[in-house]
């Protein structure tokens, strides 16, 4: 049950961040503007999650945090968000720190995986039962699952060309 939990949040994690990064890299892929509207995607994104979404949430009742969280990966996240404003300081990202930063990316998400199997199942909190029991039930149809799964794929890549398009104008 407890690598259920933790691929929920991976899944949640990375599905709510990729509407931004494809917006930033069908931006970047563009000529003209690309980087001013990728840079303002993420600072955007950020504000609004940690702003809006986690001022708003905590309005309505206590955050429950995980111990470790507190400890390992809020320094973490921290000191990149201080790398990316040091980063962007000048306006632009160059492609070397684009690609620094994709590989924190990929170091952290394997560090996140390699952390979560080590964290004791008891201190895991049971967020995903504790909303709906059927959530961490398994699927009794997986091919419609991943046929939505493409559908919307297909909609996040046309939804990020058109907020591109647009903001051309």
């Amino acid at each position: 049950a407890a690598k259920a939990k933790g691929m929920t949040v991976w899944v949640v994690a990375f599905g709510t961040s990729l509407p931004e990064l494809l917006v930033t890299l069908t931006a970047n892929l563009k000529e003209a503007g690309g980087s001013e509207l990728a840079i303002g995607n993420i600072v955007g994104s950020n504000i609004a999650n940690f702003g809006l979404i986690l001022g708003v949430a905590s309005l309505l009742g206590p955050l429950l945090v995980e111990h470790h969280l507190l400890r390992r990966e809020y320094p973490l996240l921290l000191m990149v968000s201080l790398c990316f404003t040091g980063m962007a300081w000048d306006g632009q990202l160059a492609r070397w720190e684009g690609v620094v930063l994709f590989a924190s990316l990929l170091a952290f998400t394997y560090y996140s995986y390699k952390v979560q199997r080590a964290v004791p199942a008891a201190e895991i909190l049971d967020v995903a039962t504790t909303i709906d029991a059927a959530i961490g039930k398994s699927s009794t149809q997986p091919l419609i699952d991943l046929g939505l799964l493409g559908l919307g794929l297909c909609g996040l890549g046309l939804g990020a060309h058109w907020l591109v398009t647009a903001a051309e104008f």
